[in-house]
């Protein structure tokens, strides 16, 4: 996951593993990209689940 999730973003596999760990943090831009890869993946989730989530936290 890790290598496609870089591969996006456009950046190394190792600052992925940076942020993860707490070396560094990513861009405001990148965080941007993380944002929209990740929502659209929840989007697929529920919607191909059929889960309609009740509360937000």
């Amino acid at each position: 996951m890790q290598s496609e999730v870089a591969h996006i973003i456009g950046v190394s596999e190792e600052s992925i593993w940076n942020w993860e760990n707490g070396r560094t943090k990513p861009s405001k831009k990148n965080l941007e990209i993380i944002n929209v890869f990740v929502t659209a993946s929840l989007d697929k989730f529920f919607i191909d689940k059929n889960i309609i989530p009740t509360t937000i936290y």
